[in-house]
């Protein structure tokens, strides 16, 4: 699933659109694009083989929930949203825990990774940071929860990089 925006020639948006692409494995090309805005079933009849139930979006720096099981398409802003940047969504394989990038206060510089717990009223608990073994000065980015919901991936750019962002893993 990606966003993809539609742009004036001096740069202004027009439309927004997001869109599912799956990868063909067998041609080893990527399917034709699904609009979720204009056909939001064709992609519910492709989604009961994939059995999501939900997704995780940034819109304009701040993350966003879709409940696949509802008949429209309507992203919800998570209350952990603030006036920073709340990117790179990542939710963990067992579904309690939202990994994301942020630029609040209170980090380590840059962006940091930080987490939230789904609580049980659906909420999501206040964000915490990841601490110095994960965050850097730098700027860390794409957080990703391996299966065995212990292994974080992500890049970053301190660690003692050889430039500009490497892959990581603790």
């Amino acid at each position: 699933i990606y966003c993809a925006d539609h742009v004036s020639r001096s740069n202004e948006l027009i439309s927004r659109d997001f869109l599912f692409s799956e990868f063909d494995s067998v041609n080893t090309k990527w399917k034709n694009p699904i609009s979720l805005l204009k056909d939001y079933a064709k992609f519910q009849e492709v989604n009961i083989n994939m059995n999501f139930t939900e997704v995780f979006i940034t819109i304009n720096d701040d993350i966003y929930s879709v409940d696949l099981g509802k008949s429209t398409f309507s992203p919800q802003k998570l209350n952990i949203n603030t006036k920073y940047i709340e990117t790179s969504p990542c939710l963990s394989p067992d579904g309690n825990t939202l990994y994301f990038v942020n630029n609040r206060p209170g980090g380590f510089g840059g962006k940091d990774i930080w987490s939230s717990e789904r609580l049980s009223n659906g909420k999501w608990s206040e964000p915490m940071n990841l601490g110095a073994k994960i965050n850097t000065a730098e700027d860390e980015e794409s957080p990703f929860m391996m299966a065995d919901n212990a292994s974080l991936c992500f890049s970053s750019k301190g660690h003692n990089c050889i430039g500009g962002y490497d892959i990581f893993s603790s």
